[in-house]
């Protein structure tokens, strides 16, 4: 009877020591298994909120180097420091961590679409630069063209304006005793002389205007004076010219001989200057004669 007291005592510590190693056992798994998952959600956590500085990071760049959607940008930003901020104060749950992971997914996915439009921005606007670069180029080439042509035609309208201009040539003074249209003497005796013949010889230019041309004569005898008509003209370019008689042609793009007879009286001995102008104050000819 005794014997069989024992054996049940042995059988109960036996099986309670059993039973306390089973429930060691167990929570001892337990706990590592509480420990394996709080490892594994303090790391999706971790994993979350570095997905989501990712994303703060490339939109403040995006950011700093972007206008035209800067306003969709910032407020994409600010819902990510949000849910940052939220996330980080939050206790590591399954739960929680599903919720922040399918925001953060939905998050990212309006990101890279912002991101897409501004790679395309990116592209339309390089394009529009090297396509304004190169109107721009083309419209210098043009301009500097322009200028060069502008240039050329300038130079050649002062050419043609010179190859256009009159002159004058066989400039000729004949100092006359004068008796009659038909009868008069050369003289070189300056109490003799008392009709000087001008002469001159205006060549052909079929570049020049055809027409009436006026010439000024200007005879200064050897005291500095003015003879003849000693009036005074005015030209446009500012100048006066004191002159001793004019004479105008009919000038038809040939050949034309000017001719003009001036009288005179008490003419001085010594060198006498001759000088004839245009309608426009221009010196055209000079030549000189002396008297004895």
């Amino acid at each position: 009877m005794e014997d069989n007291k024992k054996k049940l005592g042995i059988a109960a510590i036996v099986l309670l020591a059993a039973t306390t190693i089973g429930t060691i056992f167990y929570a001892v798994n337990l706990k590592k298994e509480k420990d394996e998952n709080e490892r594994v959600l303090i790391a999706d956590k971790e994993s979350v909120l570095k997905e989501l500085t990712n994303s703060r990071d490339s939109l403040n760049l995006a950011l700093s180097t972007n206008t035209n959607l800067s306003a969709e940008l910032t407020t994409e930003r600010d819902k990510v420091v949000a849910l940052m901020s939220e996330l980080e104060a939050s206790k590591a749950s399954y739960q929680s961590l599903l919720k922040y992971k399918e925001q953060t997914f939905k998050l990212k996915a309006t990101i890279n679409k912002l991101m897409s439009q501004i790679s395309f921005l990116k592209d339309e606007n390089s394009k529009l630069t090297t396509e304004v670069s190169t109107k721009t180029e083309q419209l210098s080439k043009s301009e500097r063209q322009k200028d060069s042509i502008n240039s050329q035609k300038e130079v050649l309208n002062q050419h043609v304006k010179k190859a256009a201009k009159i002159n004058i040539v066989n400039l000729n003074v004949k100092t006359l005793r004068w008796k009659s249209e038909k009868m008069n003497l050369e003289s070189d005796k300056a109490v003799r002389v008392d009709m000087l013949k001008v002469t001159f010889v205006i060549p052909a230019n079929h570049l020049a205007a055809s027409g009436d041309k006026k010439f000024f004569i200007q005879i200064i005898d050897p005291t500095n004076n003015v003879i003849g008509l000693k009036e005074t003209e005015s030209f446009t370019n500012g100048s006066n010219l004191v002159y001793s008689e004019t004479v105008t042609v009919d000038y038809q793009n040939q050949n034309t001989t000017a001719d003009k007879n001036i009288p005179v009286k008490l003419l001085e001995k010594g060198t006498f200057f001759v000088n004839v102008f245009d309608q426009y104050g221009d010196l055209m000819g000079k030549t000189t004669f002396t008297l004895r």
